[in-house]
C-alpha cells in the first residue's frame, strides 16, 4: 500500500532473489523482505526488522529468518503477515461494512484513508504490528509536525494507529496496547504582538476579522462550531470569501487549509476568490437527483435561467433535498417548494419568501395531550426499568435501517456494556435519492422522535444525546 525510500537494497547470495535485506529511510535498522507462494494464500511478503545497524549482522538474520521460515513452510506453519498495512487494510474493510450500516461516518473513512495515504502507509507501511512503540510513533509526529499538521490532525493519525493496534490485541498477536505519546503542539509565529499557530496559509485582512467577530460574537468560540459559523458569513455575505475564511481561521487558531476544506465541501456555501463578484441576493436551486430529474426538474433548471435576469437571480442545480415525495422541489434562499413549477418559483422570487416556512408538525401540547412522554417520565421515575426496556425492544422486532438488519435491542445493550462516559449520536441525513423518512417523520412528528431519543440516552446513559 505505502512505499519507503529505500537507501540499500542488498541481495543475499546463495538464496533465492526475493529474499533481500533493505535499509529503509524511515528506520536506522536493516529489515528482510522476503515473498513466496503459499497454497491457497497466494503470494505473502514478509517484512521483519533485524533490529540491528549493523550490514554483515543483518545478512546473517536474513539467511537465519529465511531457514527457518522455510521450516515452517514444510511444516505447515508459514508465518502471517503482521505488518501495519496488513492491519491498516483490515481496519479500513471493517470501517467500510460500518459506513454501509451506517455505525460509521463515510466522511470519517475518506479522511481515515486520506491520513493512511498521505502519512501512516509511508512510514509504517512495513512495520511489524508489534514493532510500533512509543519510540517510532514518536518520530512520526515528528515527522507530522514538520509538516505543520496541527494537534487535531496528529490525533486522529494516534486515532488510526491505536485502532489498527486493537485489532492486533485482539487476535492475540500483542499483550496489551502500547503507551503512544503526546501530539506536537506547532511553533508560534509572532504577528501583531500575538503568538498564532503557524502557517495559516495566507495574509489577513483585519477588517475582515472585526466583520466575522462580528457575526460570530452571540456564539461561544469552539473548534465544533465552524459550520455554524460559515452560515452566519454565508447568510450574511451570500457568498463566503477567502479574507473571511482566512479571518475566521484566525480568531479560531485554526489552519486556513482547515476551513477552506470544511467550506468548500458543502454545496450551500458559495467560497469565492476576494476579486470575484458575490452573486445575485436570490438563489434558486434546483434538486437534480434522479426523482426531481424523472418529475422534469432539467427543463425547468432550462426555463428558469432564460426566465430570470443572471445579475438578479441565480439559478443553481442541486444535491437531493430529502423531498423526493414532492418531486420536483427546488430551494428559493432557504425556503423549500414542493412540487415547484413556473409559477410558484417566480411568486416566491417576486414576494422575496426566502425563508423557511413554519412546519405543521404536531405541538407539544398535542403530543403531551395524547400520552406523550409518559414512557419516558416512567423511566425516570422507576415505573420501566432497563430490563423491560430491551425487553421490549426485543419484542418488537425492531431493526437497523443500514442494510444488516441487527437487532436494535442487541445494539442498545451492546453500548449500555461499553466503559462510560457514553455519547449519543442519531443519524438523520439522508442524501440518497429516494430516502426521505427522517425528513418527513421530524416534520410531522418531532416530539415521538425526542422522546425516543431520551429513552434510548436513559437506557445507555448517555451524558449527551
Amino acid at each position: 500500500m505505502g512505499k519507503f525510500a529505500y537507501k540499500e537494497v542488498i541481495k543475499v547470495k546463495g538464496y533465492p532473489s526475493s529474499l533481500k535485506v533493505i535499509k529503509h529511510s524511515k528506520s536506522r535498522f536493516y529489515w528482510v523482505h522476503f515473498s513466496t507462494y503459499i497454497t491457497p494464500k497466494g503470494t505473502i511478503k514478509i517484512r521483519k526488522s533485524t533490529k540491528t545497524e549493523n550490514q554483515s549482522d543483518a545478512i546473517k538474520f536474513a539467511k537465519d529468518f529465511y531457514e527457518d521460515l522455510i521450516v515452517k513452510k514444510k511444516m505447515g506453519e508459514f508465518p502471517h503477515d503482521n505488518t501495519f498495512s496488513k492491519y491498516a487494510t483490515r481496519l479500513s474493510l471493517i470501517n467500510e461494512k460500518k459506513v454501509e450500516d451506517k455505525e460509521y461516518s463515510k466522511n470519517q473513512l475518506v479522511l481515515d484513508k486520506k491520513y493512511l495515504k498521505n502519512n501512516l502507509l509511508p512510514f509504517f507501511s512495513e512495520t511489524d504490528i508489534s514493532d510500533i512503540d512509543y519510540s517510532n510513533v514518536s518520530k512520526f509526529l515528528d515527522n507530522l509536525k514538520e509538516k505543520n499538521l496541527d494537534e487535531t490532525s496528529q490525533g486522529n493519525h494516534l486515532k488510526i494507529i491505536n485502532n489498527v493496534l486493537n485489532l492486533a490485541v485482539e487476535d492475540k498477536l500483542i499483550e496489551s496496547l502500547p503507551k503512544l505519546p503526546e501530539t506536537r503542539a506547532l511553533n508560534a509565529k509572532r504577528r501583531n504582538g500575538k503568538y498564532v499557530p503557524y502557517p495559516k496559509g495566507r495574509d489577513v485582512n483585519l477588517n475582515a476579522i472585526d466583520e466575522v467577530k462580528n457575526l460570530i460574537q452571540h456564539l461561544p468560540l469552539k473548534r465544533d462550531m465552524l459550520i455554524e459559523y460559515l452560515h452566519l458569513i454565508q447568510d450574511e455575505y451570500r457568498c463566503i470569501k477567502k479574507r473571511h475564511l482566512a479571518a475566521l481561521s484566525e480568531i479560531m487558531r485554526i489552519p486556513f487549509a482547515e476551513a477552506y476544506e470544511v467550506a468548500s465541501f458543502y454545496a450551500h456555501f458559495d467560497v469565492l476568490d476576494d476579486d470575484e463578484a458575490t452573486p445575485p441576493e436570490i438563489t434558486i436551486r434546483v434538486c437534480d437527483s434522479l426523482t426531481c430529474d424523472l418529475k422534469g426538474s432539467n427543463k425547468l433548471i432550462t426555463n428558469l435561467k432564460k426566465k430570470f435576469d443572471k445579475d438578479k437571480v441565480r439559478v443553481l442545480r442541486a444535491p437531493c433535498m430529502g423531498l423526493c415525495d414532492h418531486a420536483p422541489a427546488c430551494e428559493v434562499g432557504h425556503n423549500h417548494i414542493k412540487n415547484c413549477n413556473e409559477s410558484n418559483i417566480k411568486q416566491a422570487v417576486n414576494t422575496k419568501s426566502t425563508h423557511a416556512e413554519i412546519i405543521d408538525g404536531v405541538l407539544l401540547k398535542e403530543y403531551i395531550k395524547n400520552g406523550g412522554y409518559q414512557i419516558l417520565r416512567n423511566c425516570y421515575n422507576g415505573k420501566i426499568k432497563v430490563d423491560d426496556v430491551v425487553a421490549k425492544l426485543n419484542d418488537s422486532g425492531l431493526k437497523g435501517m443500514g442494510g444488516a438488519g441487527f437487532p436494535s435491542g442487541q445494539k442498545w445493550k451492546f453500548v449500555r456494556m461499553e466503559k462510560a462516559p457514553r455519547l449519543m449520536t442519531i443519524n438523520g441525513d439522508e442524501g440518497e435519492p429516494g430516502t426521505f423518512k427522517d425528513r418527513s417523520y421530524l416534520e410531522s412528528d418531532p416530539h415521538r422522535f425526542l422522546e425516543g431519543a431520551l429513552i434510548a440516552s436513559y437506557f445507555i446513559n448517555a451524558q449527551k444525546v
